[in-house]
Order: structure tokens, then sequence, then C-alpha cells
């Protein structure tokens, strides 16, 4: 049981890694939008 929790929390520390990187490229090549995020407004 605490293998499977393991498990699951290091899935999903990789897909916020993998989003936050995609979402950071993203961002960078659309260059044109504030470099403040809207979540920070």
């Amino acid at each position: 049981m605490k293998q499977l929790r393991l498990g699951v929390l290091a899935g999903l520390f990789a897909a916020a890694g993998v989003l936050s990187w995609g979402g950071a490229r993203l961002w960078d090549s659309f260059g044109t939008l504030p470099s403040v995020p809207l979540a920070a407004s």
C-alpha cells in the first residue's frame, strides 16, 4: 500500500514537472505575452 502511494506521488511529481516545463516552453515560444503570469496579478 505504501509503495503504491509512493508510486502515485512520483507520477504526480513527474507529471507536474513535465507540465511546468512544457508550459514554460510554450510561454517562451509566444513571447508576446506579458512576463507576469495571470495568477500573480
